[in-house]
Formats: structure tokens, sequence, C-alpha cells
């Protein structure tokens, strides 16, 4: 019997599209389903309304938009209760 493994399914949550682009490609190099990439945390809470396989959240703090990573965090906590991962260039 074959062993199947199931592909950890994540969506990429940065304001600069460059770099959400950047670690989707590494990602998928390392054989992880990117669901999408969001640019703010509008974005992200659609997209995980319209996709309930992702897996986990990857979230640079900073965001476009009103609500910043941290707030997302929240949202996503409180909705989906997904594990998130926060990534950032900030100092």
């Amino acid at each position: 019997m074959e062993n199947e493994t199931t592909a950890v399914t994540i969506l990429i949550v940065d304001g600069e599209i460059l770099v959400a682009n950047g670690n989707k490609e590494r990602l998928e190099d390392l054989n992880y389903q990117v669901a999408g990439v969001a640019s703010s945390a509008d974005k992200a809470l659609e997209l995980l309304d319209k996709n309930p396989t992702i897996d986990i959240v990857i979230s640079e703090i900073m965001l476009k938009g009103d609500r910043d990573g941290i707030e997302l965090a929240h949202e996503i906590n409180k909705k989906y209760d997904l594990p998130l991962i926060f990534l950032t260039s900030q100092t």
C-alpha cells in the first residue's frame, strides 16, 4: 500500500507582493500548497471564507489597509481557529 501524504495548504498575507510571491515560490518548491496571496486583512479573510482547506496562515505584521497582522490574527483565532506564523521585516 502506498503512503499518501496530503500537502499542507498555506495562505500568505503580505503587503509587499514581490516578497509574498517569493515566499510562495519557496513554499511550493518545498511541496506546500499555497491557497493564495493576500495583501490586506480583508482580502485574507475573504480567501479564508472561500477556501476551507487552508491549514495555516503566514502573515506579515504590517499590512495594507486598516488592519494590521495582529488584528488579523485575532480575527483568524476567533473565527477560524487556525495556526498563524508571523513574519516581518520591521525592526
